[in-house]
């Protein structure tokens, strides 16, 4: 079979046919840039949101969404779907056991739905872009024929049996594309065969140039001086999160009390959004829900600082940091796993040992303005070499043909082993 005429079959979690707030807007692109190099492709999303399906149109076709519920979704459907951000928050509100536990329960009641799709669809492969722990390798056993996939996005420790779960989660699968090299080691070492992992980065849409007026637009809003320095904490992303919160909020009164220009922003996700928030505010530190024009704000934006407390855990990274960087923006973080496959410090971005030890970097910074202005340079530079688009829709066919023949080995030594015995 040519890569070009593979079916795939893609489930997860909270997919809509947009842009929004979440942590799919890759995949979003992905599927636009997917669609005209696979022979089909097709979406099944868990969502609280829409019931009936959708369609996302893309330059090679349009792509159906088939919108199904949670196993256990009860009362109102619409509780968790937020119409100001567009978004799906299920991981905001849903503790990891439970959520678990859910995922589990609802590939098992789609089960029948999942073979019915798979052999009407002539569908090749079944790619998870969520973790649904061991129900994965379970399905796997219910579709022969079909390859079963997942993207392992970030590896983020909760308690002592999460190394053992997520071993179960992907051992057994035909491919495992990691975001990581970090991450694809860590699953080496739990014992995820060697041959089905692959690294597949992320990446931003190919072109979301932003132009001078949409800049002007962000220095307006804040009351800035047109060359006045404006740092950016965004969230919550990933593993910044409220531990990192507050300590950016000690990084950030510590940099204006030095730096006379500076402005500090804390914009937060919509559905991350809670009043207390406010109480970070001060002068010349802004604090939002939100932002009408993200990209314009990442652009305008001299530095975002975003460090990681849970260092444990491996760093995708954030898509925002990426596309951060891919408008010039570079990423200020502190050492975690996974972090200098994207940041080099003091190449592309500064990275620390904790949030506390930016300040003295970023001050040099802020004093060079035209080294902070290289580092930008080079971060689109990093960003257009590493995490282009097009070539990682290229490494998903790859990626998807390899795990098929995987796949169709496997059950041609298994056949050929029956019938000696």
């Amino acid at each position: 079979m040519k890569t070009g005429d593979l079916n795939v079959l893609m489930f997860g979690t909270g997919y809509f046919p947009r842009r929004t707030a979440g942590d799919k807007n890759f995949f979003v692109d992905l599927v636009s840039a997917l669609r005209s190099r696979l022979g089909g492709l097709a979406i099944l999303s868990v969502n609280d949101g829409p019931s009936e399906p959708t369609t996302q149109d893309t330059p090679g076709g349009p792509v159906p969404i088939w919108n199904v519920r949670r196993a256990l979704c009860r009362g109102n459907p619409e509780r968790y779907f937020h119409e100001a951000g567009g978004t799906w928050s299920y991981h905001h509100h849903h503790r990891p056991l439970r959520e678990a536990i859910e995922r589990q329960l609802t590939v098992a009641s789609l089960r029948r739905r999942l073979v019915d799709l798979t052999r009407s669809a002539g569908v090749d492969v079944v790619h998870f872009i969520d973790n649904f722990g061991p129900a994965m390798p379970w399905i796997r056993q219910q579709l022969p024929g079909v390859a079963v996939t997942a993207t392992a996005l970030r590896y983020d420790p909760r308690g002592k049996a999460y190394r053992h779960y997520i071993g179960a989660s992907f051992r057994g699968l035909d491919g495992v594309a990691c975001l990581t090299d970090a991450y694809r080691g860590i699953l080496a070492a739990i014992g995820v065969r060697a041959e089905t992992l692959a690294t597949l980065r992320w990446g931003p849409a190919p072109s979301f140039a932003v132009s001078p007026a949409r800049r002007d637009a962000v220095t307006q809003h804040f009351g800035l001086a047109t060359e006045a320095p404006l740092f950016l904490w965004t969230g919550f992303l990933q593993q910044v999160a409220a531990e990192s919160l507050h300590e950016s909020a000690a990084l950030a009164r510590a940099l204006v009390g030095q730096a006379p220009d500076l402005h500090f922003a804390f914009v937060f996700k919509p559905e991350s959004w809670r009043d207390e928030f406010r109480a970070l505010a001060g002068e010349r530190i802004h604090v939002e829900a939100g932002s009408a024009d993200f990209l314009a704000l990442l652009a305008r934006a001299d530095c975002l600082v975003s460090p990681v407390v849970r260092t444990g855990s491996t760093v995708a990274p954030p898509l925002t940091w990426i596309e951060a960087m891919a408008l010039g923006t570079p990423v200020a973080t502190t050492a975690a796993l996974g972090v200098d496959e994207t940041v080099t410090s003091g190449e592309n971005g500064i990275v620390a040992p904790t949030t506390a030890a930016l300040e003295a970097p970023l001050l040099q910074l802020l004093s060079a303005r035209t080294r902070l202005a290289a580092l930008g340079e080079r971060a689109a530079d990093a960003a257009a070499r590493r995490f282009a688009l097009p070539a990682i829709a290229d490494g998903y066919v790859d990626f998807f043909a390899a795990s098929l023949r995987r796949r169709q080995g496997a059950l041609g030594n298994r056949r050929a082993l029956g019938s000696s015995r």
